[in-house]
C-alpha cells in the first residue's frame, strides 16, 4: 500500500510515522466506554429497563460458551434457597425437580428448536397469561425474579421439550401408559376406551367448526386455538383429519 505512493521519501516519512503516531481508534473507543461505565456504576445511577427484545438464533442457542455459564451459574441465591425449602416444606420439590430435569435433558440435545418452534412457545406462554405488550413481558419477568434473558432461555426449554416429544412421540407411547398405571389412572382411561370401541355412532357428525367449539370451549375451558392442526400434531395424532375424525366419534 505504501508503494503506491510513488514518491520515495514521503513513503518513508509515512512508514516512520506509522511506526509512533498511528491512532488505535477501537481501542481508544473500548478504553473510552469502559470509563463512561465505571463513572456509570459509581455514580449509583439505575440500570433501566430494556425496551427491545433479542430474536431467537440457533448459534445464539448453540453457543458453547453461553451453555458452560448456564452449568456454571446453577448457585442459587438466598432467596432462592429459601423459595426451595419452602418447596421442600410443601411436599412439591421432588415432582418439580423431576420437571426440572426434563428441561435440563432437552437443553443438552444436539438440536435445537427451530425458530418457528421458539415463538410457537412464547405465543403460547404470553397469551395464557395475557402479556399483550412488551411492558407486561418484562413486568412478568422482574415480578418472578428473572430477566428477559432468564425469560427467553425458559421459552427456548419449553421449545426443546415439545420438539424432542413431537419428533420421539412414537417411542413415548410405552412410558405414557407406564405413567398413567403409576398415577393409578390406567384402569379407569381403560374402560372408557374399551366402552367407546363398543358403542357405534349412529348421528351424523358436526359441523367442523362447531367439533371444535364444543372440544376447546366447553369441554377444556380454552379458546379455539389458531392453528388446529398444529394442535392436533402436539398432542401425537397426524394432522387436523384424524383431529376432527376423534372429536367426532366422542361427540356421537
Amino acid at each position: 500500500m505504501l508503494a503506491d505512493i510513488g514518491d520515495p521519501r514521503t513513503e518513508q516519512g509515512l512508514a516512520a510515522w506509522l511506526r509512533t503516531g498511528k491512532v488505535d481508534r477501537k481501542r481508544e473507543d473500548g478504553l473510552q466506554l469502559l470509563k463512561e461505565m465505571d463513572a456509570f456504576i459509581r455514580n449509583g445511577a439505575a440500570q433501566g429497563a430494556p425496551a427491545f427484545h433479542f430474536e431467537w438464533t440457533e448459534n445464539w442457542h448453540n453457543a458453547s460458551w453461553r451453555n458452560e455459564a448456564a452449568r456454571r451459574g446453577g448457585k442459587a441465591t438466598p432467596e432462592q434457597d429459601a423459595i426451595l425449602d419452602e418447596l421442600r416444606l410443601s411436599g412439591d420439590y421432588a415432582q418439580l425437580r423431576r420437571e426440572a430435569l426434563l428441561r435440563l435433558l432437552a437443553r443438552g440435545e444436539r438440536t435445537a428448536p427451530d425458530r418457528q418452534a421458539v415463538k410457537r412457545a412464547m405465543g403460547d406462554f404470553r397469551s395464557r397469561r395475557g402479556l399483550m405488550r412488551q411492558a407486561d413481558v418484562s413486568a412478568w419477568a422482574r415480578d418472578n425474579g428473572t430477566d428477559l434473558a432468564g425469560l427467553d432461555r425458559m421459552i427456548e426449554d419449553d421449545a426443546a421439550i415439545e420438539t424432542l416429544a413431537r419428533d420421539r412421540d412414537a417411542e413415548l407411547h410405552r412410558a405414557i401408559l407406564d405413567r398413567l398405571r403409576e398415577l393409578d389412572l390406567y384402569p379407569g382411561y381403560r374402560d372408557k376406551a374399551l366402552a367407546r370401541q363398543r358403542s357405534p355412532s349412529l348421528s351424523a357428525p358436526l359441523p367442523r367448526a362447531l367439533l371444535a367449539a364444543w372440544f376447546f370451549e366447553k369441554r377444556l375451558g380454552l379458546q379455539v386455538p389458531r392453528d388446529i392442526d398444529d394442535y392436533a400434531i402436539s398432542i401425537g395424532l397426524p394432522g387436523i383429519d384424524s383431529f376432527y375424525d376423534l372429536l367426532a366419534r366422542e361427540y356421537a
